[in-house]
């Protein structure tokens, strides 16, 4: 994260130096942490590295960032489970819009390292049996978990020098109760959600070409998502 915040900040032409000392926020997305847990495991108690728990630990994953490029905005770990990026935004956003920060680095990384993990989603049968994900298509039986390091820069866009988009408007809820599981989607608070993001921006869904969805890959998850966009 390290690396892809230098080039995100780069790559927004900002040399990092000059924002040392700003109001820069750092939302990091994060979940799933497992290489401590194996260091737990596998170090004996006489051989325990101090920096272990600093290397490891969630909130470090944001406040390191803030430490090395020396920016002074709010720094915090989001874990959302599979919405932790999208809500790291959301957050970004919101701290811009209020006066919380200036600008904002979104970050986030995900490495599998315990194979024990994979067994877990293997267990809640959440995972592909052939290695292969098969969004919105009648043979899904779950996703593959990947690994992924990315960084962006967020800023007012009258200060940007480099914009790739414009981020518009950002909401986010919860599903509360359902009676199959905490793991199950809901379609109906899915596009309570999606009607409430046109009803704020005053945009209508007809003008928009491309949605990124969720895309579990799960007989559970896919169908409610597609209806829920479908229906809005």
């Amino acid at each position: 994260m390290l690396e892809t915040t230098y080039e995100a900040i780069v790559d927004a032409g900002i040399n990092p130096v000059e924002i040392q000392g700003s109001r820069t926020g750092v939302f990091v997305s994060g979940s799933d942490g497992t290489t401590l847990a194996i260091l737990s495991r596998s170090t004996p108690a006489d051989k325990i590295n101090k920096y272990a728990l600093l290397g490891n630990a969630g909130s470090m994953n944001a406040n390191r960032l803030s430490y090395t490029f020396n920016l002074n905005g709010p720094s915090y770990v989001v874990d959302a489970a599979c919405s932790s990026s999208s809500l790291a935004i959301h957050e970004a956003l919101l701290s811009i819009r209020t006066g919380c920060c200036d600008a904002a680095i979104v970050a986030g990384a995900t490495t599998h390292h315990d194979p024990m993990v994979s067994q877990y989603f293997h267990a809640l049968q959440m995972t592909s049996e052939d290695g292969k994900c098969k969004s919105f298509d009648a043979s899904a039986d779950g996703y593959v978990r990947a690994e992924a390091a990315v960084a962006i820069y967020i800023c007012k866009r009258q200060v940007a020098r480099r914009a790739y988009g414009t981020l518009v408007h950002t909401t986010t809820n919860n599903d509360g109760y359902k009676e199959q599981g905490i793991t199950f989607p809901s379609r109906i608070l899915q596009e309570s959600v999606i009607r409430q993001l046109y009803k704020d921006t005053g945009i209508s869904p007809l003008e928009v070409d491309y949605i990124e969805a969720h895309g579990t890959g799960t007989k559970a998850g896919d169908p409610e998502e597609l209806s829920a966009i479908t229906n809005v």
